[in-house]
């Protein structure tokens, strides 16, 4: 369905004349709603500014005064190791710290190497006419319909005869798993968008098709590209389960790595809470970098004229 600029406008100023009463109603529906999904990280980043008394006393001491105690120990700052426990806390952090840069290795490296393919990979089945290419990408897309673990323990199995089990190369061939469906589907709903009459004129000016893809479409598709591979990222970043079977200790991502902070003998909610906030911190900043680029890529072909 397209709409005109006219029936925007005129939407738009319907619903600005909305009785008072139901936009108190909207108003207060959202604010609900904005409220129950930001409380679980705003109760996360006050406790990980909490020592482990004031989290433990009944009502927690929410209200008096913070520390950065749990950071400097969740990033191995200034903790002393003369004692047995500050040893096993430097080694802790000493974990936590590698399970980062693993994760951005793995999340840059993968999202790179599926761009390279995704991208002529959404190209082609935007552009070239074939009897099978739907089933192709409904192929690309059962990957994200698939379970992760559904596939694990065959990829396991995989692994462990090919010798690619706790390895770098491994795991980020599993977390470009993630990410080609996303490139390929987001991408190419974009690409749909471009008309081909742009190419076309490309290509009688003497352009080849390689020229036109890179001069042509690249450009214009760029939002839906910057969207597709921001929203990868943030999946492998995410990711879980692969880091957590298919790789050794040393090559585990930071969101395994939360796990050792979670010990009978020391249960220290305050550090756990440091630890997620501390991992989830590149992906608030990375969105909110990106921000432009996802608005604007989300949004495009949403209004046709």
């Amino acid at each position: 369905m397209s709409w005109s600029e006219r029936d925007i406008r005129k939407r738009v100023k319907r619903s600005e004349r909305l009785p008072l009463r139901r936009r108190l109603v909207v108003n207060t529906i959202v604010i609900l709603l904005g409220a129950a999904f930001l409380f679980p990280i705003v109760w996360m980043l006050i406790i990980s500014f909490k020592s482990q008394s004031q989290i433990a006393s009944m009502p927690p001491d929410v209200l008096s005064a913070f520390t950065l105690e749990n950071y400097r120990s969740v990033l191995n700052i200034g903790v002393d190791a003369t004692a047995a426990r500050a040893v096993l806390m430097r080694s802790k952090s000493a974990a936590f710290v590698r399970g980062l840069l693993n994760t951005t290795l793995y999340a840059v490296c993968s999202v790179l190497i599926a761009a390279l393919v995704g991208v002529p990979a959404a190209y082609g089945l935007s552009r070239y006419r074939n009897a099978a290419k739907e089933r192709l990408a409904f192929v690309f897309l059962s990957f994200r319909f698939v379970p992760q673990l559904l596939i694990i323990v065959p990829l396991y199995l995989v692994y462990q005869r090919v010798g690619l089990y706790g390895t770098y190369a491994g795991v980020t061939w599993a977390y470009i798993l993630i990410s080609i469906p996303f490139i390929v589907w987001i991408t190419r709903s974009y690409m749909d968008d471009i008309p081909f009459e742009l190419e076309h004129a490309a290509m009688l000016d003497g352009y080849s098709r390689q020229a036109t893809f890179f001069r042509v479409v690249l450009p214009l598709a760029r939002p839906g590209i910057a969207a597709a591979l921001i929203i990868s990222f943030i999946y492998a970043w995410n990711s879980f389960t692969f880091g957590f079977v298919l790789a050794t200790t040393k090559l585990q991502p930071a969101t395994v790595k939360i796990l050792t902070y979670y010990d009978i003998t020391d249960l220290h909610y305050g550090r756990i809470a440091a630890a997620m906030m501390v991992a989830t911190l590149p992906m608030i900043v990375v969105s909110q970098i990106a921000s432009s680029y996802l608005v604007s890529g989300l949004s495009m072909g949403a209004v046709k004229r």
